[in-house]
């Protein structure tokens, strides 16, 4: 071979072997990722210092290569940090299965950071919305559930949670666990899913009463309270089939107060269902509206009065709490009545009704009064005496305050010494006004219960002298003090 062949091809293989060199470089440095570590196999991946190539393979072509890169990020954890913009990327993918998997990677990073910082309670946001488009009904659920323990703050959330809830693409027993777990996820979100009504409403016609019933709860808590679409779907909801069904409706009509008016007259025919807790929400939401007819209030002194379930007559005797003014006087002997009542909750109920009435007269005072002293809870007692007092310092109150107004209109003026802030507060009465052994005249002994009869131990007991009673003083003697009672009884009470 001649010296110049030589040459040539020496040159020629320098060339080749520095271009395969170059080629090598390049490439190494361009995809270091199928030289290190080798996405293919099943290579576990937990190399932090792989982070940035992972990130790379989330853009690559083949969408197997970007499952497995974000699978390898989930499976560094918190560490992959960094990843996390490209990760975000990731669950917008056209594929479900690399949004999934993105969303899964995701979760491992920042689920235990959402606490810290709310931009990390926003990225699981995004990863719930991504399981609810799954086709395994659990992770949907779970999805729908996770969300509404989130509350307002995944208001972004709530078209997913409608499409969850509408989705009829899959029929199965459990899909309908995914529609039951959107409806109270939209339900706990409150105002901010007042988007979801439609759909909520076209739930209430499911097949499924579980649906059904959570539809019901999640538009009462929703409103808003003068959506009339609503009230009517609720309305209508009264005559579900299932009872469960029928008690959701009525306390969610209950939620929308006075705007629930339309729908008494349903309410009022749900007193009469055959199931006691739909009788007793229905009652409740009678009180929430407010009783100002009629009707209503008949049919609630009429449950108050004859049905035989105590849950069903307390929330009677609560609801005619809320009645119009001019119907006070119609309830009250009713509502006294209940005082007598076999269940103690039902009394207390009772107590509350009159107290809130703020009337005062002879037939109320007997009637607390002996509540107050022959009622055989603690509890009840208690509430009789308190409430009594209450009312008889409101009412002294009351009249002192007239009396002034009278006088001053009249030009008179109270007697000397006495002026309008001498009048005992509530609770002042709880001292009897009658004079004790030594004790001068408009002072106060200790309270106690005190037999009225004559002058001598030797004559029948008339009656008794209650600790929170002001009775007239007739006659003060050595040993014996003449009184009259407010109900007109007179006798004699000892001075010891």
């Amino acid at each position: 071979m001649s010296l110049e062949l030589k040459n040539r091809y020496r040159t020629t293989t320098a060339i080749f072997v520095f271009t395969a060199l170059f080629l090598s470089l390049v490439l190494s440095a361009c995809a270091p990722w199928y030289e290190k570590y080798n996405i293919r196999s099943d290579e576990d991946l937990t190399d932090i210092a792989a982070i940035p190539e992972l990130c790379k393979a989330l853009k690559d072509s083949d969408p197997e290569i970007r499952i497995k890169a974000a699978a390898a990020l989930g499976n560094i954890g918190p560490d992959a940090l960094s990843a996390v913009p490209d990760l975000k990327k990731a669950m917008g993918d056209g594929l479900y299965p690399v949004r999934s998997e993105a969303a899964n990677a995701m979760e491992k990073i920042v689920g235990k950071l959402v606490d810290k910082d709310k931009k990390y309670r926003e990225l699981m946001i995004s990863v719930y919305m991504v399981r609810l488009e799954s086709r395994d009904w659990m992770e949907r659920r779970d999805a729908a559930d996770k969300l509404g323990e989130m509350g307002p703050v995944a208001a972004r959330a709530v078209p997913a949670l409608i499409k969850a809830l509408l989705d009829d693409s899959i029929y199965s027993e459990h899909y309908y666990e995914v529609r039951r777990s959107a409806a109270r996820a939209l339900g706990k979100m409150g105002f901010k899913a007042r988007a979801a009504n439609p759909a909520l409403i076209k739930a209430l016609d499911s097949h499924d009463y579980d649906v059904r019933i959570e539809a019901a709860r999640a538009l009462g808590k929703i409103g808003p309270k003068s959506d009339k679409a609503v009230i009517r779907a609720l309305k209508k909801a009264l005559d579900d089939p299932d009872f469960d069904v029928r008690r959701e409706a009525a306390i969610s009509l209950g939620a929308f107060e006075s705007y629930g008016s339309v729908a008494t007259d349903d309410l009022v025919k749900a007193l009469s269902d055959q199931d006691f807790d739909v009788k007793r929400e229905a009652a409740k939401a009678l009180g929430k509206i407010g009783p100002k007819t009629d009707p209503v209030v008949n049919a609630l002194l009429y449950a108050l009065l004859n049905d035989t379930d105590e849950d069903v007559r307390l929330a009677a005797v609560l609801a005619l709490g809320n009645v119009a003014p001019q119907y006070r006087a119609k309830v009250l002997p009713a509502v006294i009545a209940a005082l007598n009542d076999e269940n103690s909750r039902v009394r207390l109920g009772a107590i509350h009704t009159i107290s809130g009435f703020g009337i005062y007269n002879d037939e109320v005072g007997q009637a607390l009064e002996r509540t107050g002293h022959e009622d055989k809870s603690t509890e009840v007692k208690k509430a009789a005496l308190d409430t009594l007092i209450e009312l008889k310092s409101g009412s002294t109150r009351k009249a002192t305050r007239n009396k002034t107004q009278k006088n001053k209109a009249s030009g008179k003026s109270l007697p000397k010494g006495i002026t309008e802030t001498a009048i005992p507060a509530a609770g002042a009465a709880a001292a009897t006004a009658v004079p004790g052994k030594g004790a001068a005249v408009g002072k106060t002994v200790p309270p106690k219960i005190v037999k009225i009869s004559g002058p001598g131990l030797a004559y029948k007991k008339l009656g008794k002298l209650f600790p929170n009673e002001t009775p007239k003083v007739l006659e003060v003697g050595e040993k014996w003090i003449k009184v009259q009672k407010s109900n007109g009884l007179t006798g004699f009470v000892s001075k010891d």
